[in-house]
């Protein structure tokens, strides 16, 4: 896979931007998506400069509805710094969401308490629920970005981490509209996996992403 490469400061900046000034900076798509690959590629760095808030409202910048989120599924973007983005993402629950997600309690029943890391959490669940696709089967340019999204989908549900199991749950149950079949296997699988070792809560929540009934 060719990785693009990123001047420093240049990059310093951006993320000061987004994670301190809380706006995201007005760039071409593929210099966007540029930096954002190299922020999931190394994510910890959040941790060393920013607050959880900044970090949580941050993320949520970068995935709900931005032009960082849209690059990752436009045609005129280069495919390979697309995929190169998408496969970095499970670094971001690896190294940010396990390290503040720490809880058992299941996001979809409103269980979390609110803290410092609330805005971590939220993002950590609603990632799948703001990225900029839940899969088009019918058209056959996205078929290698579908792919790689089911796949870390996948992925992530390997964590073991409730909160990142819950949010690949929640982004399965999303895309099991458009892909029931590859969803279906794929939360089957996890549920083979797991047999009597997760909550009854996440257990039920499982069983609805199979049906693709989340919310």
């Amino acid at each position: 896979m060719q990785f693009y490469s990123v001047h420093h400061m240049e990059y310093q900046s951006w993320l000061k931007q987004i994670f301190q000034d809380g706006s995201v900076p007005d760039l071409p798509d593929v210099q966007q998506l540029r930096y954002a690959a190299e922020l999931f590629r190394a994510p910890s760095i959040l941790i060393k400069n920013f607050s959880p808030k900044q970090i949580g409202d941050g993320l949520a910048a970068l995935i709900n509805l931005s032009v960082v989120s849209n690059a990752m599924i436009d045609v005129t973007v280069p495919k390979s710094l697309q995929l190169e983005c998408i496969s970095a993402i499970p670094k971001v629950f690896e190294d940010i969401f396990v390290f503040y997600c720490e809880e058992t309690k299941c996001a979809h029943l409103d269980e979390i308490v609110t803290d410092e890391t609330d805005s971590i959490r939220n993002i950590c669940y609603m990632w799948w629920d703001y990225f900029p696709t839940w899969g088009d089967p019918d058209d056959p340019q996205r078929k290698e970005i579908d792919d790689a999204v089911l796949a870390v989908l996948e992925r992530i549900l390997q964590f073991d981490n409730d909160a990142c199991i819950e949010s690949a749950l929640h982004g399965l149950g999303h895309w099991q509209l458009n892909y029931p079949d590859r969803a279906g296997a794929i939360v089957d699988k996890f549920l083979t996996r797991v047999d009597g070792k997760i909550s009854e809560n996440l257990l039920n929540y499982a069983r609805e992403a199979r049906e693709g009934t989340v919310l």
